[in-house]
Parts: C-alpha cells; structure tokens; sequence
C-alpha cells in the first residue's frame, strides 16, 4: 500500500518580521514539497533553527484541493518545541494528532465536520480549542473507535495521549501546541529525508516491479491433442485390471495390500478407486493385532499401516512404535541401516500430533538416519528417492506432484505390477491433456478480460493461479471448480497488489467499502484504475453464479462474497497497519494475516464440486475451524520467511518476520527458528482436526488441507508465486508440458 502519497504538503517559508501584523503581509517562498503530513511536520522540526514561520497547504495533487494552515514557531526548551497555529480560511474539517505512546508512530483521528453553524470568530460554538476537540467526532480507522464522539472516549478505547489538535475550521484564533522532541526522535526513525530539504519532490506512486509472466501465451498456443477413442479403451481396460489386483489382494499378506495401496496412491490413480481402498484399508485396520504380531520386527510394514490407517482418518495411537525403541524410548540404533524402514519411519512421522512423543523422536531418528545413509550413496535411485522424500514429504506434497517421480522408481522396483504402471502413465496423459485444455480456456478468458493491459503494475500469474485451483481439486469430475476458483484466484492476485503495491490509503478505505457493500452503484465513487478491478469482479461472480445455478446448492455465491469481502476488510487492516507505522504483536498479526493469505480458496474451490458443496461444507468452512486456520498461519509465515526481504525493500506491511523481532527482541534468525517450530505446529493441528472430524466429509477436508500443501509448494524455499521462474517453472513444465513416455 502507497501510505497517503496522494496528500502532498506544501512549506512556504516565511521570512519573519516582527512588525507585520498579518500573515498577509509577510513575503514568503516555497521551501520544499512534502508527500504527506507526517514528512512535513518531521521537516519542520529537524529543520526548525531555519525556520521561523511557515505554512501548510495541503491537498489531493489530483484534484488541486488545498487546506492552508500558518504555523509560526514561538521557540524551544529541553523537551518541546511549541508552535501557534492559525487557519483564516473557509474550511469545515478537523485534523486531530494523537501520539500512542507505545508506538513510534503518528496517528489520525479525523472528524468532519467540526460544527455545521457559521460563527463568527470562536470555535463554532465550542468555547476553547480543548471543548472543540472534544465535540468532535472521532472516526479513527480501527473498527474498534470509528465513530466515537469526541476524544475522551476515543483515549479510552485506544490509549493515545493527546499532544495538540490542528484544527481547519472558518476564522479560528491562534492556539499554542507543544510537539515534545521524544515525538521527533520517534518520526526520524521511521522517516528518511535527503539533508537538503530542498530537494524533496512530489512522491510518486512505487512500483513492485513485479516480474513479467514466464509463460506468455504458451498455453494459448499449445494444442495437445484430446485423446482418442483406442486410448480411451485401453484406458478402460487397464482400469478393470487394476480393479481386480486391489479385489483379489484380500488373501494376500497385510504386507502385500498396504504396499498395494501405497504404490496406488503414489501413482496418483487411487481417485478411481476410493470405494476399494477405503474397504481394503478398513478391513487392515480391523487386523491391527495380527499385523503387529507378524511385523514385530519389520519397521517399514508397522510404519506404512500406521501412515495409510491415519490418512484414512481413523483415530489410532502411535503406541504401535514403541516395540522399535529402547528402554529410553530412542529408536533402536540397528534400524538406523533400514533404509526402507527409514522412509517408511519419516512418512508415518509426518502425520505426528501434539504430545505424541514417539512419532517425534522417531522423525528425528528417521531425517538424522536418511541424511547419513544418502552421503554414502551418492546420486543413485535411493539417494534421488530419500532427497525427494526430506524435501517434499508425502503429507505436504499436493497430489499431483510426485507422481513422474514416482513413476520412474516404480519402473525400476522389480516387484512392481505391470497393469498399474501402464494404467498409471496412460492416465498422467489423460489429465494432462485435460488440463492442457482447461489452461487454454482460462488463458484465452484472462486475454479477453484485458485486466493486466490495464493494471499494469499487478503480477499477471494465469497459468500459477490455475496451478493453484488443479492442486486443491485435482480429480476430473471437478473441472467447473478449477475453472472457478483460478478466476477468483487471479482476481485474488491483483486484489493483493491493490492493497499491498499500488493503492493509496484514501482509494483503498473507498475500495474497501465498495467491495463491503457489493454493489455497482459504488463503481462511480472509485479512482478509473480500481473501476476496472470492481467491475470485472462483479461480472466474474455474477457469470459463476450462472454456471452453477443449476446445482441448486443454497446460497453457495452468497458463501464466496462474504469471503472476498472478509479478504478485502482484512487487506485493509494490512493496509491501516502499514500507513500508521504500527506493528502488531505476532498473534495479531497472524489472526488477520493467515486470512489474507488465501483464506477465500476453500469457500470458493467447493463452488463447482456439484453434490459435494452441501451448504453444511460451506458453514464448515464459514465457523473458521482449526485446520483453515492451520492452513492460513502454514502459508503466511512461509510466504513472509521466502518473501519478507522483497517486500519490505519495496515498503510493505511488517511480516511475521518484523512482528516476532520487535515483539521478543530477537534476531532475524531467531525469529525464523521459531515462527518455523510454528508451521510445524501447524501441521498437527491439520492432522489433529482431520482425525477428529468424522462429520465432515473426507472430500471437503481433502481441499483445505490442500490449499496448505500448494503453499507449501510455492513458498517453498522461494517466493514461487510472484518469482515464478524457478523451481515451480520446472514442476508446471513436468506436469503440463513434458509428454510421459508410454
């Protein structure tokens, strides 16, 4: 957000002659523009042994508008330096100054107006400046004060300590004000000004400088053909096949149906056989004693059961384990060379709850172990296999991620099943062409719509945004909801840039309340640039609203609003937090953080999932349940830890980063120590709530967890979104472009 740079302050020094007797009378000239009041007021104090008299004109540069105010500096002592103010012109508003003691910063209380009678001389109607003050309303921009009368009750409520009030209003006689030097000192450490003050120069709106899309109109262009009627049959064939092997595994060793299973999931086809696995995974969790007694010593097996039971969403202990630890509860040091047990060890501990202590050694055995086995193996296909697994466990990977890898160990796995090899790369094809034309839609919709030729200093990510939508609803049933939710994506997108790299505070309170009220009727009141945004907002919604009408599902765009107008409220806070300097705590900052960061995808990726988006999977959503909020703190501290130093170059709201330093006075590094303990945290309470929420279906759950996984995926090690080029450039090109090899 630009902070108040469509105010400019213009100083006129005045040349101080003690015998004049008017303002009128004394020569003046421009000292310096200044792009709002905190500068100007900054200024005049650093700068006050140059100055004697001054004035203030301060106005909109677009619509020349100008409040002129005459401050003439009386003098100093230690503490203060004391002004009278003065205003002789037509002007019905109040400014107040209010410094919170507990931050270094200068707040805005404005009322408007003062008093609506025409009196002559006086305060209109107020018998001294304090009474004025206290007539006012106060419409401060925390919700919790907005509209308060008068400053002792806003001072109740928001613990400022009133220094003075600078007040426009018609024939208003001088007042005295001290501006204590503590207030300076606070400002100059916020506020950067050249030492010629004279060569300050109107603001102008920063740019982001945002990188170009990597992607042009590749997709646009590219026509992967649809398959034809011989794959689709063989398709079908092998599908039959794959069928029959999870039916007749039913006599086969425990061992023998999870490895099944687990090769069937990590294949990415298991979407085809939910009714079976799930039968299959029921009927092994029901055998937990015999496969404990058979698997007493065979950690790969009792780790994979325990994963794969877990994941189904039964509510197991861990105590399983135990049988592999000491007498100190340490995992026995002969597993240490168990490579496959190792693996199977980390995965089962990636879906560790709080207080569950075994699962938590044992993924420190299990990471400390892998990472010693790997130095000796070198670049081979298990050491390729353990990298990939610390990196991208299974847990947190989106489902569609590891599937090229996958299929190139199983290729070379000696026992692997022919049938589901084949059907597993006939498949990948067949979604990819699917998605192939799903992306050529979207990206010829998001050419037509013409916003980024308008928007210019917006990120234009079309093809990541779908990249989003494809990983929370990844199945092909579900193409209306990818459709759907990478629009609102997109539109997500630039919302963000709006708030955070273009718009001025004054736009975005107007925008804020445009989008609150969701009508049209509101466009006339928005600067051209955000009427372009409102208006292609509205039509979006009001076509998904079309598409989905036959779905008869109750007030399912009613559900989408309220989260795009929750987004904008809280972008806004962002927003009042970075125009006032402030600093939260790090617990505030993350309750309206983690909703900025893609808290509108769950409501709106179930628009379009047809019989799956009950109204009960919207109000879930709606009750902010602890795996949403889970999902929202992975993402934003992620986002902040990979995006924090580019952000805060280009002038951003604090991150978690700045939140945590300034509220324990700690390092960088320590900081993100332990905001990373956080999102591991996190992580629990996802699996904690899956597991104990058997009265929402396990569909809906899927999706929300899967916004944390492609957070996880983009923010990464990078800030994957908005520097598209590296890492996600090459999963895109794998998953989309790259053809697999029958």
């Amino acid at each position: 957000m630009q902070s108040n740079r469509s105010t400019l302050i213009l100083i006129i020094l005045y040349t101080h002659d003690s015998s004049a007797s008017g303002v009128d009378h004394l020569p003046l000239k421009t000292l310096a523009i200044m792009p709002s009041l905190e500068l100007a007021l900054y200024a005049l104090v650093k700068y006050s042994s140059q100055l004697n008299d001054l004035q203030l004109l301060h106005g909109n540069h677009s619509e020349h508008a100008v409040v002129p105010l005459w401050i003439r500096i009386l003098g100093s002592n230690e503490s203060s330096l004391t002004l009278v103010v003065s205003d002789y012109y037509d002007c019905q508003e109040l400014v107040g100054l209010s410094w919170k003691a507990e931050l270094p910063v200068m707040n805005y209380a404005g009322g408007s107006p003062l008093l609506t009678d025409k009196e002559e001389g006086g305060y209109h109607g107020a018998a001294n400046l304090e009474e004025a003050v206290e007539k006012a309303v106060t419409t401060a921009w925390s919700p919790e004060v907005a509209g308060v009368r008068g400053w002792r009750s806003y001072r109740s409520l928001a613990s400022p300590e009133l220094f003075g009030a600078v007040l426009h209003a018609n024939q208003i006689k001088a007042q005295q004000i001290q501006i204590p030097f503590s207030f300076l000192s606070s400002m100059a450490s916020l506020l950067i000004l050249p030492q010629n003050l004279s060569s300050i120069n109107v603001d102008t709106r920063p740019s982001a400088n945002f990188p170009p899309t990597t992607w042009g109109d590749y997709f646009l262009s590219n026509t992967m053909e649809m398959e034809d009627n011989k794959v689709e049959n063989k398709v079908e064939e092998l599908k039959r096949e794959v069928r029959k092997l999870l039916i007749t595994c039913v006599d086969d060793k425990p061992s023998q149906q999870l490895s099944l299973i687990d090769s069937i999931q990590r294949l990415g086809v298991a979407y085809h056989f939910e009714t079976e696995i799930n039968e299959l995974l029921d009927h092994l969790y029901k055998k937990y004693n015999e496969i404990g007694e058979k698997s007493d010593k065979d950690l790969q097996v009792v780790a994979l059961w325990f994963r794969l039971v877990r994941q189904r969403g039964f509510s197991i202990s861990c105590d399983t384990l135990n049988k592999f630890t000491d007498e100190n509860r340490n995992f026995n040091e002969s597993f240490a060379n168990d490579a496959q047990g190792l693996l199977s060890l980390y995965e089962a501990s990636q879906m560790r709850m709080h207080g569950e202590d075994i699962l938590e050694r044992g993924f420190g055995f299990s990471t400390t172990s892998l990472k010693a086995a790997i130095a000796s193996h070198v670049e081979d296909g298990f050491a390729t296999q353990v990298r990939h697994a610390l990196k991208w466990p299974l847990m947190k990977a989106i489902p569609r991620f590891g599937i090229r890898h996958y299929i190139s160990f199983y290729e070379t796995d000696p026992l692997h099943h022919p049938v589901l090899l084949s059907f597993a790369k006939l498949d990948f094809g067949v979604l990819q062409r699917l998605y192939n034309k799903e992306l050529r839609e979207i990206s010829r919709w998001w050419k037509d719509l013409k916003l980024v030729e308008k928007l210019s200093f917006a990120r234009d990510r079309c093809v990541e945004c779908y990249i989003w939508a494809m990983a929370i609803c990844f199945e092909p049933k579900y193409s209306l909801a990818r459709i759907i939710t990478s629009k609102i994506i997109m539109m997500q997108s630039i919302l963000d840039d709006i708030y955070d790299a273009y718009g001025t505070f004054e736009e975005l309170q107007l925008f804020t309340r445009a989008i609150e009220r969701w009508n049209v009727k509101c466009i006339d009141e928005l600067p051209d640039y955000m009427k372009v945004y409102y208006e292609a907002l509205m039509d979006i919604y009001r076509g998904i609203e079309q598409d989905i009408s036959k779905d008869h599902i109750p007030d399912a765009i009613h559900y989408a609003k309220e989260a795009m107008k929750k987004q904008a409220r809280y972008l806004f806070t962002e927003a009042k937090w970075y125009h006032d300097g402030y600093i939260p705590t790090i617990e505030e900052y993350l309750r309206v953080a983690r909703v900025t960061c893609y808290h509108l995808i769950p409501p709106t990726s179930l628009i379009g999932m047809g019989d799956a988006a009950t109204k009960e999977a919207f109000e879930w959503i709606a009750s902010d349940p602890k795996l949403l909020i889970a999902s929202g703190v992975i993402g934003r501290i992620m986002n902040d830890i990979t995006s924090h130093k580019f952000e805060q170059e280009r002038g951003h709201v604090a991150s978690a980063i700045e939140c945590y330093m300034t509220q324990y006075g700690v390092t960088e590094k320590e900081a993100v120590e332990e905001l990373e303990q956080q999102i591991t945290d996190a992580w629990k309470d996802i699996i904690e709530d899956y597991v104990q929420s058997p009265h929402v279906p396990n569909t809906i759950l899927t999706r929300v967890i899967n916004v944390a996984r492609v957070l996880d995926l983009f923010y990464k090690d990078q800030d994957g979104f908005t520097f598209s080029n590296g890492e996600i450039k090459l999963f895109i090109t794998s998953l989309l472009i790259d053809r697999m090899p029958i």
